[in-house]
């Protein structure tokens, strides 16, 4: 197995659904240990040197959002979130920008629950299918 790694952003936004954060740092986290994968590194990003998620997490991110630069990075991860806690600060032009930027170097958008409706906002679903949790403006 080679020794480069696989560098993943974990984008996370205020309000953001604490189990699908962190089972993304838990799962890529293994790769540290096993001899068979390729390591896989995840850095936090958000808008907001600390990001509260929706059960009170707090989570202190690895960089600040201006940091970032999409080319460092083979794949981006967003996580959904719950509107009443903040959540919608993903659909901004900067996550646009950002996934769109991700996408067409031909890497990786990884989504859980409705994180991928920010995706889908960006425009880089048309003429695609995607599936998603059907309640989000009931949370």
């Amino acid at each position: 197995m080679p020794d480069e790694s696989v560098n993943i952003l974990l984008f996370l936004a205020n309000g953001f659904e604490d189990l699908e954060a962190i089972a993304i740092r838990d799962v890529f986290g293994w790769t540290q240990y096993r001899k068979n994968l390729k390591k896989a590194l995840v850095s936090t990003t958000g808008f907001h040197p600390i990001i509260k998620s929706r059960f009170g997490l707090k989570v202190e991110t690895d960089l600040t959002f201006s940091e970032v630069n999409p080319k460092d990075y083979q794949a981006l991860v967003l996580p959904g979130g719950f509107y009443s806690y903040g959540f919608d600060e993903a659909f901004t032009e900067k996550i646009h920008k950002l996934a769109s930027d991700i996408y067409y170097s031909g890497e990786y958008i990884a989504t859980l629950c409705v994180g991928i409706l920010p995706i889908a906002d960006s425009g880089l679903l048309k003429g695609k299918q995607a599936a998603t949790y059907p309640y989000i403006h009931n949370v």
